[in-house]
């Protein structure tokens, strides 16, 4: 029986060609940001721009209201579609959407009744922005559904495996979140009037992601038939995604509260800047893993001999090495000059050492962004999530040692030892998983 997605793509030259749809789907609206941040943040003022980026804040967070399901749809959908089973996969896919369009409602209805408390005391918001910041988080409360209906059916596109058509609804969408509140600045408009305009792009995203899927995917029917048996495989996959996504914050940042307590908030300066320079080569291994993790659960759902999704984590490391390792490289025997030539001599003797510890770092967990696809792929997001909660305690500890004994450097040093130890605990999980995988065929 002939696969909804052909095996042809989950190879390598597709999910090479996928990878770099996301790579120029996430690079492009951050080019964006850096020309149109700078005019928002004149025309707004130092007050207004602060509460635009609590805006943006909160959209990421209330993001994670999904539960995990988001994810938990992909790898369901993906294995359904290889095996051109789309009795399950309409109904599981519409309650999946429903329930995050459900918990988008309620996150709204949520940001509504703190909106009082956050601006007038959790904030600081001045009294002569009060109203203005009130109505601002009103609007921004509607457009949360938005983002979770959204994100339902991002999910879907990208189990098919159409990740230049997820890009070409994505990239202008996001570019335009970054220039709306530049131009409307411009124009004389006011947090409300960016607000507003903000629900309205997300609008057309609904109707545009709603167009995509019925074109790419016009053999599935939704069907609201709600069904715990059917249902609860992605409750359980979701729920141990949500465990990560709830802990992911704090061993992404915990370094830099640490560093701030016991170093002070200048130290923090030196450490964040170089630190948030380095994380942008994430984006590379970010935009691998996302087209890996479909590719994996649909090769999974096919079946296939040939050890399809082994060879494309394999490959996938092999890319990451050749494409991070020379410039990691550069960054860390130059450290010192290019910290010099961009932040200025302090930053340069202040934050080299931890600069050059955070390259070896980020290197490091680019490579564990494949296992971690894999595992999720692969049905097991138990496993990455009881490491983490098991790193968590850890890095604290070593964070708190390393940090009073050496500042800067040591923030550093604790969070390349968590992401190292991290990246093991992956590698050995899905070489384990694989192992099993192939003696399994064996028996057969």
């Amino acid at each position: 029986m002939a696969t909804s997605i052909p095996l042809a793509d989950i190879g390598r030259r597709a999910l090479a060609r996928n990878a770099a749809y996301n790579l120029v789907g996430q690079g492009l609206p951050l080019a964006v940001g850096v020309v149109a941040i700078p005019f928002a943040a004149r025309y707004l003022g130092a007050e207004r721009f602060g509460v635009l980026g609590l805006v943006w804040a909160l959209i990421g967070s209330f993001g994670l209201l999904d539960l995990g399901l988001g994810r938990a749809t992909t790898n369901y959908v993906a294995a359904s579609l290889a095996r051109n089973d789309h009795i399950p996969f309409g109904p599981v896919a519409t309650v999946s959407v429903l329930v995050q369009t459900i918990l988008g409602l309620l996150g709204g209805a949520v940001l509504s009744l703190l909106t009082p408390w956050l601006v007038a005391r959790a904030i600081g918001v001045p009294a002569s922005l009060q109203s203005e910041v009130r109505s601002c988080f009103l609007v921004v409360a509607l457009s949360i559904p938005l983002v979770s209906f959204s994100t339902g059916l991002r999910a879907i596109l990208e189990a098919a495996l159409r990740f230049d058509i997820v890009n070409l609804v994505r990239t202008p969408m996001a570019a335009v979140m970054f220039a709306v509140p530049a131009i409307v600045a411009a124009a004389g408009g006011d947090l409300v009037a960016i607000a507003v305009v903000l629900v309205a792009v997300r609008l057309v995203a609904v109707w545009a992601w709603v167009r995509v899927i019925r074109r790419v995917l016009p053999g599935v029917h939704w069907a609201l038939r709600p069904s715990w048996q059917s249902f609860r495989p992605l409750a359980v996959y979701g729920a141990w995604t949500a465990i990560s996504n709830a802990i992911a914050p704090a061993l992404a940042y915990l370094e830099r509260f640490l560093l701030a307590s016991l170093a002070g908030v200048a130290a923090l300066g030196y450490y964040t800047a170089p630190a948030e320079a380095v994380m942008r080569l994430l984006i590379v291994p970010g935009a691998l893993a996302g087209a890996l993790f479909p590719a994996v659960s649909a090769a999974y759902g096919t079946g296939a001999p040939g050890a399809i999704a082994e060879r494309l984590a394999l490959a996938s490391l092999r890319y990451i090495a050749a494409i991070l390792a020379p410039v990691v490289m550069v960054l860390i025997v130059f450290a010192g000059p290019l910290l010099r030539l961009w932040l200025g001599p302090e930053y340069a003797v202040q934050g080299a050492p931890a600069f050059a510890v955070l390259a070896v770092g980020v290197f490091i967990n680019s490579l564990a962004f494949v296992p971690s696809a894999y595992l999720y792929g692969r049905g097991r997001p138990d496993l990455p999530a009881k490491f983490h909660v098991g790193e968590l305690p850890l890095y604290v500890l070593a964070g708190w040692l390393l940090i009073r004994n050496f500042g800067i450097t040591g923030a550093a040093l604790a969070w390349t030892l968590r992401v190292t130890v991290d990246a093991a605990l992956l590698g050995i999980a899905m070489w384990r998983v694989s192992a099993r995988e192939l003696e399994g065929r064996g028996a057969q």
